[in-house]
Protein backbone atom coordinates (compact mmCIF):
# COMPACT_ATOMS: atom_id res chain seq x y z
CA UNK A 1 0.00 0.00 0.00
CA UNK A 2 2.74 1.99 0.55
CA UNK A 3 3.82 1.93 -2.79
CA UNK A 4 0.82 3.19 -3.89
CA UNK A 5 0.52 5.83 -1.96
CA UNK A 6 4.34 6.97 -2.94
CA UNK A 7 3.40 6.39 -6.53
CA UNK A 8 0.04 8.62 -6.47
CA UNK A 9 2.07 11.88 -4.62
CA UNK A 10 4.82 11.36 -7.37
CA UNK A 11 2.53 11.71 -9.98
CA UNK A 12 1.11 14.25 -8.41
CA UNK A 13 4.11 16.39 -8.34
CA UNK A 14 5.08 15.18 -11.34
CA UNK A 15 2.01 16.59 -13.54
CA UNK A 16 1.44 19.63 -11.53
CA UNK A 17 -1.48 18.04 -9.87
CA UNK A 18 -1.10 18.41 -6.43
CA UNK A 19 -4.94 19.47 -5.74
CA UNK A 20 -5.80 16.70 -8.09
CA UNK A 21 -8.00 14.35 -5.65
CA UNK A 22 -8.06 10.19 -5.97
CA UNK A 23 -10.19 7.87 -5.45
CA UNK A 24 -9.30 3.80 -4.68
CA UNK A 25 -11.00 1.16 -6.12
CA UNK A 26 -10.93 -2.21 -6.74
CA UNK A 27 -13.21 -5.94 -6.27
CA UNK A 28 -13.19 -8.36 -3.80
CA UNK A 29 -9.59 -9.02 -2.87
CA UNK A 30 -8.81 -5.24 -4.33
CA UNK A 31 -11.61 -4.04 -2.66
CA UNK A 32 -9.97 -5.23 0.76
CA UNK A 33 -6.82 -3.06 -0.23
CA UNK A 34 -8.76 -0.07 -1.37
CA UNK A 35 -10.68 0.15 1.90
CA UNK A 36 -7.30 -0.74 4.05
CA UNK A 37 -5.87 2.15 1.47
CA UNK A 38 -8.47 4.88 2.37
CA UNK A 39 -8.14 4.04 6.60
CA UNK A 40 -4.15 3.79 6.61
CA UNK A 41 -3.77 7.12 3.61
CA UNK A 42 -6.47 8.80 4.57
CA UNK A 43 -4.18 12.13 2.81
CA UNK A 44 -3.62 10.78 -0.47
CA UNK A 45 -7.13 9.50 -1.57
CA UNK A 46 -10.24 10.73 -0.65
CA UNK A 47 -12.51 8.10 -0.83
CA UNK A 48 -12.42 4.44 -2.02
CA UNK A 49 -15.22 1.74 -3.57
CA UNK A 50 -14.61 -1.68 -2.01
CA UNK A 51 -17.46 -3.59 -4.12
CA UNK A 52 -17.74 -7.15 -3.65
CA UNK A 53 -15.08 -6.98 -0.84
CA UNK A 54 -15.66 -9.33 2.52
CA UNK A 55 -14.97 -6.45 4.81
CA UNK A 56 -16.60 -8.05 7.46
CA UNK A 57 -14.96 -11.93 6.67
CA UNK A 58 -12.86 -11.63 10.11
CA UNK A 59 -13.17 -13.65 13.09
CA UNK A 60 -12.25 -11.17 15.59
CA UNK A 61 -14.79 -8.37 13.94
CA UNK A 62 -17.94 -7.06 15.38
CA UNK A 63 -20.48 -7.93 14.36
CA UNK A 64 -19.99 -11.98 13.23
CA UNK A 65 -19.08 -12.93 9.86
CA UNK A 66 -22.36 -14.86 9.16
CA UNK A 67 -20.80 -16.73 5.93
CA UNK A 68 -24.13 -19.42 5.76
CA UNK A 69 -25.81 -16.26 5.12
CA UNK A 70 -23.08 -15.34 2.50
CA UNK A 71 -23.65 -18.47 1.12
CA UNK A 72 -27.07 -18.84 1.12
CA UNK A 73 -27.40 -16.01 -0.99
CA UNK A 74 -24.98 -16.94 -3.38
CA UNK A 75 -26.91 -20.21 -3.79
CA UNK A 76 -30.42 -19.03 -4.27
CA UNK A 77 -28.82 -16.18 -6.80
CA UNK A 78 -26.85 -19.29 -8.63
CA UNK A 79 -30.30 -20.93 -8.39
CA UNK A 80 -31.85 -17.99 -10.07
CA UNK A 81 -29.55 -17.77 -12.90
CA UNK A 82 -30.16 -20.90 -14.15
CA UNK A 83 -33.55 -20.29 -15.08
CA UNK A 84 -32.69 -17.22 -17.09
CA UNK A 85 -34.04 -17.48 -20.81
CA UNK A 86 -31.02 -17.97 -22.82
CA UNK A 87 -31.20 -14.95 -25.22
CA UNK A 88 -30.54 -12.97 -21.54
CA UNK A 89 -27.93 -14.82 -20.53
CA UNK A 90 -25.30 -13.45 -22.96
Amino acid sequence: LADYAMLIQTLRGDLSAEASRAVAFGGSYGGMLAAWFRIKYPHVVCGAVAASAPILAFHHLEPKWDSESYWQTVTRATAASENVPPQLSG
